[in-house]
């Protein structure tokens, strides 16, 4: 079999797509004519592209299959050889299938270990609609996300070591937490002095007090372990438009990990649902994802979940910094940095995150 290796977006032609596609069983009985490519998505780490099917006999073909590849930015894309583009390709290719959490369908999948270029080539579910994280949601669409999110905790609940024998994913240890202190500590430096004109004195404050406090809040995670998106907001999710296979698909898999499934939860509905929502709303949130995995086999007791979910409000803005510190600068990265600062040290402070702490 021919290697098609991982090509650039800016590369791929009609010939190469048709072979791909066919090595999934697309078009063994068509020809692929020529192709139509659109960037969509604002992606910080990753570029990804529309590609648009001109077949000579499109009767049940699809019309357009979507295409992701490194970031063309150098340091976006160092940031991503750094491990997040095998994660992408490890989690298709091992956990998609099993995960019970609706994803694009991939029908290509490469990864090359000696420069870290990968090519995904997966399904299309247009006309679906990206989540906004600047304008952020309701408590209907957050339902939707918890009820997605679900799957993928439960089909990896108290998993670790069969995570860790995949080979890409490694599990927390004392070593690694220390690691992510220190890193967290060096990019907030940087931080700081970037967003001080964005956020108030409170808000920097907060992150402060995160990096003297950052060890404590993880080893104060009692919860099993399981695989978590790690980056689970409203830019990751596409939102059905009338009928269709599932009400909200889950995408942008280069930051899976392990971790407390309650984290993903508070990730999302701190800096997705707004206006920030009330403790209570907050609450039946975590109920729903509580009663979501009971469904699946997995029973949580609610104040357990509850008591990770306050601790992981510190994720948000934890990721605000790294990613902010470690991607190509742009207006909406900076506006969205901005707002998941902001929003989630507003729910930590609605939380008293703090009071768990000390």
């Amino acid at each position: 079999m021919v290697d098609l290796g991982t090509p650039a977006a800016a590369q791929v032609d009609a010939a190469w797509l048709a072979a791909a596609l066919a090595r999934a069983g697309v078009g063994a009985h068509s020809e692929l004519l020529g192709i139509d490519a659109s960037t969509i998505g604002t992606g910080q780490m990753g570029e990804s592209v529309r590609f648009r099917l001109h077949w000579r006999a499109p009767a049940g073909l699809p019309a357009t299959v979507v295409g992701k590849f490194p970031s063309p930015d150098p340091g976006s894309r160092s940031a991503g050889a750094a491990g997040a583009y095998a994660k992408e390709i490890g989690f298709y290719r091992d956990l998609q299938p099993r995960a019970g959490v609706p994803t694009p369908t991939p029908l290509y999948l490469a990864y090359d270990t000696a420069t870290a270029d990968f090519t995904v080539i997966m399904g299309d579910v247009h006309p679906a609609v990206q989540g906004d994280q600047l304008a952020g949601c309701g408590l209907a669409e957050a339902e939707l996300a918890v009820d997605a999110i679900a799957g993928l905790h439960a089909a990896t609940w108290d998993r670790v070591e069969e995570l860790v024998g995949l080979g890409w994913l490694v599990a927390p240890s004392p070593e690694l937490l220390t690691t992510r202190v220190a890193m967290y500590r060096q990019l907030f430096a940087g931080f700081e002095p970037a967003f001080a004109a964005r956020l108030d004195a409170a808000d920097l404050a907060f992150g402060r007090w995160i990096a003297e406090h950052l060890a404590a809040i993880h080893t104060a995670q009692v919860l099993p372990l399981c695989a978590a998106h790690n980056d689970f907001r409203l830019d990751n999710l596409l939102f059905a438009a009338g009928e269709g296979p599932a009400p909200v698909t889950v995408v942008d898999w280069q930051t899976i990990g392990i971790g407390h499934g309650p984290v993903d939860v508070a990730y999302f509905v701190g800096a997705g649902v707004w206006p920030a929502p009330s403790v209570d709303d907050e609450r039946a949130l975590v109920a729903r994802y509580v009663g979501r995995l009971a469904e699946r086999g997995v029973t949580v007791a609610h104040e357990d979940a509850w008591a990770s979910y306050r601790l992981g409000a510190v994720s948000g803005y934890v990721m605000a910094v790294v990613a902010s510190q470690l991607v190509i600068r742009t207006e909406r990265g900076d506006d969205m940095f901005t707002a998941m600062a902001s929003r989630h040290a507003a729910q930590a402070r609605r939380l008293g995150v703090q009071d768990l702490i000390g």
